[in-house]
């Protein structure tokens, strides 16, 4: 078990501080059970971690765990008797387990004092502090000699039927529907809670991810395209400022601070510890499914330009070896008083082309009438894990190919084939927050990643990322220069990140940091602000000139 008190001196004081609510514990945790070079070592309690960890669940119920070890080196992943870890390196049991940069000590946060107590803390002993909702944002809820606040269990919820913003005037207002949850609330709970209500709030897709984390990053996907970016949906937050003030931030008050909030990401000028987004009534939902598989060798994937139209998805596209063709799957929504009807007349000419492209493709399709949009996302499996498309439509086909799957698998026979997806989820309405504003004008979201096992020789990898990187990556900016990365979604190493993230809203973001955060106690990487620093191969910070 590593030792940590020497980082911690006073951590018993902070425990009776918070009247011993708040669990302050080193983690090394379940997953060293499976080391037998550990004093916790127990065979019964790594067979449930082995079977759990491939779970969104283990890693956002357990206090330190991230969906993606991979962002924090592998540390103490859990291994199979013969050593071999559960991402398939043969040597992590030789290597042992370590802390790596795992917080040695979590706070079990439940209401905002506790925030309150862990800043005072974190401060008087000169610590990095992060926060870690359900552990979605990888190493940016992670830090070497850090200390953790959880906000796991922060799970209040409350809908207002007509919600006005503290210190708004009633008209400034504009009786709006609402729906207000703690900073531990996640998307499924969020969907679940306002259905009662026979209404709606936007959200993710992935039911596991934070009701906070995504749409102060943007938030994409259901309703965004109908009701706005996530970000653009949030009315107010109660905000644990890093000075340790606890601050209503809206339209009304910190007027700064709530515009920063809102695309900002990560909890760089603050700690929410709750959030009010906007709701809507429940409405009907036509789902339109397809799948599109080539045949003769056709390797051109055409995009459907029907966004204009109102409809909102997404698509996949995968090829050898996981299939043996490459195939293009869709799933795209109708909200409102939508019909079968309605949403077969929106997409009529792309459906008649795919079914004339007989000779190239294999095309099947659906059209389902959902009456309630929460019956339609009950139904769904659980998740694990404009102008550039019109202006140059050979171009376009060139960056699938560079970007996507091939008919012939991986000459890399390390790495997974490429997977490419798109989201048609963006909405145009301007709002004067910190979003993007790119994503005002965008069509598709693109999404390609690459992937390995863990007994990749480091070379292979470093490799693989330097090609999403600098080629596939290349290839996206070259569709559209002017174009942004999604921050809750970006590469390693993106390069001018800041623009990429948040064009020209991030000196303005940089400045409310340095307002709200004047001694940097928030730090993530590729953060507001996070080039002020520099972290050294062990996970260690040095400061650097503010830039």
């Amino acid at each position: 078990m590593i030792k940590t008190s020497h980082i911690f001196p006073a951590v018993a004081a902070l425990a009776r501080a918070v009247a011993g609510i708040t669990q302050c514990k080193c983690l090394n945790g379940y997953r060293s059970a499976c080391y037998q070079s550990e004093p916790n070592y127990n065979e019964a309690i790594c067979e449930t971690v082995i079977a759990e960890w491939h779970t969104n669940e283990f890693h956002s119920s357990n206090p330190v765990s991230l969906q993606s070890p991979y962002s924090v080196n592998s540390t103490c992943n859990p291994i199979y008797p013969n050593g071999t870890s559960t991402s398939g390196d043969p040597d992590a049991g030789r290597r042992g387990c370590s802390l790596g940069e795992y917080p040695p000590y979590v706070i079990n946060a439940t209401e905002a004092s506790h925030v309150q107590a862990a800043k005072k803390f974190a401060t008087r002993h000169n610590l990095r502090l992060v926060v870690k909702g359900t552990g979605h944002g990888g190493d940016r809820s992670a830090g070497y000699g850090s200390l953790s606040i959880w906000t796991h269990h922060m799970k209040n919820f409350e809908f207002h039927e007509t919600f006005q913003a503290r210190a708004c005037s009633h008209s400034d207002s504009r009786n709006i529907m609402a729906a207000t949850a703690g900073a531990g609330t996640q998307d499924y709970e969020a969907f679940q809670n306002a259905a009662k209500y026979n209404a709606v709030v936007v959200g993710s897709a992935n039911k596991d991810v934070g009701l906070v984390g995504w749409p102060t990053g943007g938030g994409h996907r259901y309703f965004t395209q109908s009701y706005g970016m996530g970000a653009d949906n949030i009315l107010e937050a109660i905000v644990v400022t890093p000075k340790g003030e606890i601050v209503v931030a809206n339209a009304c008050q910190h007027p700064d601070l709530f515009w920063a909030i809102r695309g900002r990401g990560g909890g760089t000028s603050g700690i929410i510890t709750q959030l009010t987004l906007k709701a809507f009534p429940m409405s009907s939902t036509a789902v339109w499914n397809f799948e599109v598989s080539n045949r003769n060798n056709t390797d051109a994937v055409q995009l459907p330009g029907i966004k204009r139209q109102g409809v909102q998805g997404y698509y996949t596209v995968s090829g050898p070896p996981s299939s043996d063709s490459l195939r293009m799957h869709g799933v795209f929504l109708l909200h409102g008083n939508s019909t079968v009807e309605g949403m077969k007349s929106t997409v009529t000419s792309l459906d008649l082309r795919l079914r004339r492209a007989n000779q190239t493709a294999s095309y099947t399709s659906q059209t389902i009438p959902i009456p309630t949009w929460i019956k339609f996302y009950n139904s769904l499996p659980e998740l694990n894990s404009a102008a550039a498309l019109t202006e140059d439509v050979e171009l376009l086909a060139r960056v699938l190919r560079d970007i996507g799957p091939k008919l012939e698998p991986p000459t890399v026979k390390r790495c997974f084939e490429p997977y490419h997806a798109g989201c048609m989820i963006s909405s145009a309405k301007s709002v004067d927050n910190s979003l993007n504003p790119d994503w005002r004008d965008t069509v598709v979201h693109m999404i390609t990643s690459v992937s390995w096992k863990d007994s990749v020789p480091a070379e292979v990898q470093t490799a693989a990322i330097d090609d999403m990187t600098h080629n596939k990556g290349h290839s996206l900016r070259r569709l559209d220069p002017d174009s942004g990365v999604y921050l809750n979604e970006p590469g390693f190493n993106e390069p001018n990140w800041q623009a990429a993230f948040w064009s020209t809203n991030y000196p303005h973001l940089a400045a409310i940091k340095q307002t709200y955060d004047p001694e940097q106690l928030l730090w993530c990487d590729y953060c507001v602000g996070s080039e002020g620093w520099a972290r050294d191969d062990n996970g260690k910070l040095c400061r650097q000139s503010w830039a």
